[in-house]
């Protein structure tokens, strides 16, 4: 057989699997022998074999000049660790299109890469059906499931979440409404996924939303030696492309991925030879949930504290801030440790803390890390910001902002949320003498901002920008502030 007749025969048989992918059946998860496709192995396997013939042709293994760059077949590790692709999985749905390609790309990508069997394959790939409250009943049974750790009687409590109890957007309410619909349906179908993990006996998992394949700064081939080299306290690790500082750097490895990306991806990832982690305790103006690896007991403090403080909110911004929020109050803080990692390599200049030698030097070395010392004394807010300042003019620094009474925190050694323009002029970051975290809104009282008010200037904190918006959720929702008010 010519290359030519194999490459028409594989796009034959491409054709025909993507025309199985739009069978009604597919669709509500069930293969082409009418197997549940959501609730086993076997019938996953079934699912990720009908898209492999589209792997085929996106990564070019089988019919193009791209395969001879490539590494040989099983020259990367297998991959154990589940990663669960969220979306909507409705025919026709823009969703179901970018899903039937993240499954061609990953799948073809652990066949022809690792060396891994369908049935292997299978047992990695996982799909998650979103839920939308607006289409209720219609996948509410994805809320019910997102919410069965949650006590009944509590549930119409929590903002959000408390939609679930209801299974039409007549009864639901506002949180089904156009305005609110998309973030419920979104936390719900993460809180899904998270109830998967708990009932699992995986550790670890990776989560990419319907477009996370896209916005993506880890290669999938990189995540075995990613969860190896993230420290052992982790909940979360965004995965998200990112160049700003948002914490100390930890460490630097070699990406077994190097020419495996998609071609049409970010072109510093592509070429990138390291991926790099650091650590993410010092973000400010962040949110994106695309993609992220999270722990299982990650997972299980979130859904504990949805479940004991009977609140939660939209999930990006929600989880970023609590990787900066710290208390002792187990209903208000969750206290996250969270990490960020990418092959996109934060510039020097932006970088705030400590930078080795070794950080604009490409080598040999396997792992190159800073000295877990270092990384301890740049918890320090001064110390990583007079250090930020050393390395550029244009590093714009990170301001923590105090409790000062919100939520009941009567303790101001602890950080709230942070400054949201800390080059303002409000608070020199630059000087060793600035205390933190600082007294916000004692700073804003009195004062005129670029806005006019207090409220929307741009020296507002996020805290202060949060909590409006916050307050006006709640307001469409018709849902009682109760002890999350802030006290100010």
């Amino acid at each position: 057989m010519t290359r030519e007749d194999d490459g028409a025969r594989v796009t034959t048989r491409a054709g025909e699997r993507a025309s199985l992918l739009a069978r009604e059946d597919v669709e509500h998860g069930v293969d082409a022998d009418g197997a549940v496709a959501s609730s086993n192995a076997g019938a996953r396997k079934a699912l990720v074999g009908a898209l492999f013939g589209l792997a085929l042709i996106c990564l070019g293994a089988s019919v193009n000049s791209r395969a001879t760059a490539l590494p040989s077949l099983g020259s990367a590790p297998k991959l154990t660790l589940p990663i669960y692709i969220m979306g909507d999985g409705k025919k026709g749905s823009e969703d179901a299109t970018k899903i039937a390609k993240a499954y061609a790309w990953l799948s073809g990508l652990l066949k022809t890469q690792s060396g891994m069997s369908e049935h292997e394959i299978g047992r990695v790939i996982n799909f998650q059906q979103a839920t939308f409250p607006s289409r209720w009943p219609e996948t509410h049974e994805v809320a019910v499931a997102a919410t069965s750790r949650i006590d009944p009687d509590s549930l119409e409590k929590i903002a959000f979440v408390g939609g679930a109890a209801f299974d039409n957007p007549e009864d639901c309410g506002r949180a089904c409404g156009s305005q609110l619909s998309h973030h419920t349906g979104c936390l719900l179908t993460h809180m899904a996924v998270w109830n998967r993990v708990i009932d699992s006996d995986d550790d670890t998992f990776v989560l990419w939303e319907s477009d996370g394949a896209t916005l993506n700064a880890v290669h999938p081939l990189d995540y075995p030696k990613l969860r190896e080299h993230v420290p052992d306290d982790f909940d979360i690790v965004w995965l998200k492309p990112d160049d700003h500082s948002n914490g100390q750097l930890i460490k630097r490895f070699k990406s077994a991925a190097k020419g495996l990306w998609d071609p049409t991806m970010d072109s510093r990832l592509i070429n990138g030879n390291d991926v790099y982690l650091y650590k993410f305790d010092k973000a400010c103006n962040w949110a994106g949930t695309p993609s992220y690896m999270m722990s299982r007991k990650g997972a299980k403090k979130i859904m504990k504290f949805i479940k004991e403080a009977e609140f939660a909110d939209m999930i990006d911004a929600w989880l970023s801030r609590h990787c900066i929020t710290r208390c002792d109050d187990p209903k208000v803080c969750l206290n996250l440790n969270c990490y960020i990692a990418g092959n996109l390599k934060v510039p020097k200049g932006a970088l705030g803390g400590y930078v080795p030698d070794w950080y604009d030097v490409e080598d040999d070395e396997d792992v190159r890390e800073v000295d877990s010392r270092i990384v301890s004394m740049m918890d320090d807010t001064s110390k990583f910001n007079q250090l930020g300042c050393k390395h550029s003019k244009s590093y714009e620094g990170f301001v923590p902002t105090a409790w000062e009474g919100g939520y009941g925190i009567t303790d101001n050694s602890v950080v709230c949320d942070c400054w949201h323009t800390p080059k303002d002029g409000t608070f020199d970051f630059c000087d060793a003498k600035l205390k933190y975290p600082v007294e916000a809104q004692k700073a804003q009282r009195g004062e005129a901002t670029l806005g006019g008010t207090n409220e929307g200037g741009t020296r507002e904190t996020i805290m202060g920008s949060y909590e409006r918006g916050f307050r006006a959720r709640m307001a469409l929702l018709d849902w009682p502030l109760g002890s999350h008010q802030r006290q100010d």
